[in-house]
C-alpha cells in the first residue's frame, strides 16, 4: 500500500514499535500570547504537551522534530480564537515526564489528560479549547482540508463615521477586479494581487469610534491575503480610518460538494 503524503514525510504512523494516535487541537492564541510567532507558539505547545504528560511524536530525518502540523500559522500580532492543529500522540508519561522508553508509554485510546491540565502548562493567553480524534476521512485530508479563514477587523474610524460608511468600504473591496499590494520578500518587493483571495466582506458595527468588519478568505497552496492587508484595504475605503485589532475567528473546510463547512468551536 502507498504511503500518505504526511506518512511520505513524517514516517509511517508508528514509532519504536508503538502505534500512534493523531488528534486535532483547537485553541486561542490571544492576549500577551498574540505576539508569539509560529516558532514560539509550536514550542510551547512541545513543552506545554510534555509538561502535561503528553508524549509526541517526531520526525524521522538527522534533525527530528515534534509531528505537530498546523493548519495556518498565525503571525505576530494576530489573536486566533480557534486555530487548529494535528498532533501525533505516542501515549502519556506519568508525572509529566517521558518514559526512558517511549514505546511503553500508556497507548492512548483517548488522551487522558484534560486541556486544563495542558492549558496550566501553557504560557498566558495560549489556551486548548478543545481536543478531538479525527474521523478516517478528515485524518487522510490533515491541515489540506481546510481552505478558507473567517476574520474580524476592527479599524478605528472617526466619531462622524456611519453604518452607511462602513458598508460602502466592503461594497468597495468586493467590487474591485484587482487589489495589488506589495510585499517584501528578501530585501525585494514584488506586488501581489490579493482579490482572488478575498471571498466576501461584511460591514458589522459602527460605533464609539470603531468599525468592525467580517471577511472571509481563502488560504492554500497559491497563498492568501494577510490580516494587516486586509486592514489596510478596508482604511483606505474609510476616511481617517486606522487598523486597530485583527482576529481570526475560524479555519473553515469543504465537504466534497464544495460546501464551507464551520468548525464548530468558531468563535462568536
Amino acid at each position: 500500500m502507498p504511503l500518505t503524503e504526511h506518512e511520505a514525510e513524517c514516517g509511517p504512523a508508528r514509532e519504536n514499535g508503538a502505534p500512534l494516535t493523531t488528534f486535532l487541537f483547537t485553541f486561542e492564541k490571544a492576549g500577551p500570547a498574540r505576539w508569539l510567532g509560529h516558532l514560539d507558539v509550536m514550542r510551547a505547545f512541545e513543552r506545554g504537551l510534555r509538561r502535561a504528560g503528553v508524549l509526541i511524536a517526531l520526525t524521522q530525518g538527522h534533525n527530528p522534530r515534534p509531528r505537530l502540523r498546523f493548519v495556518f500559522p498565525a503571525g505576530v500580532g494576530l489573536v486566533a480564537w480557534a486555530d487548529l492543529v494535528f498532533a501525533d500522540v505516542i501515549g502519556t508519561s506519568r508525572e509529566g515526564e517521558a518514559p526512558a522508553e517511549p514505546h511503553r508509554a500508556r497507548l492512548l485510546p483517548s488522551l487522558g489528560v484534560s486541556a486544563e491540565q495542558v492549558n496550566a502548562c501553557m504560557p498566558a493567553g495560549l489556551r486548548i479549547v478543545d481536543v478531538t480524534k479525527p474521523d478516517p476521512q478528515a485524518l487522510a485530508a490533515g491541515p489540506n482540508a481546510y481552505g478558507v479563514a473567517e476574520y474580524r477587523i476592527t479599524l478605528t474610524v472617526p466619531h462622524t463615521a456611519g453604518p452607511q460608511d462602513a458598508d460602502r468600504a466592503a461594497a468597495s473591496v468586493i467590487a474591485a477586479h484587482r487589489l495589488p499590494m506589495v510585499r517584501d520578500a528578501d530585501g525585494k518587493k514584488r506586488e501581489i494581487d490579493v482579490r482572488p483571495f478575498i471571498a466576501d466582506v461584511s460591514a458589522c458595527s459602527v460605533g464609539d469610534g470603531r468599525a468592525v468588519f467580517r471577511v472571509w478568505t481563502r488560504f492554500g497552496n497559491a497563498g492568501t491575503v494577510r490580516p494587516a492587508e486586509l486592514a489596510d484595504l478596508l482604511a483606505r475605503e474609510l476616511p481617517g480610518a486606522e487598523p486597530h485589532l485583527m482576529e481570526r475567528m475560524c479555519l473553515m473546510s469543504r465537504d466534497l460538494e464544495g460546501e464551507t463547512q464551520t468548525h464548530p468551536w468558531r468563535h462568536s
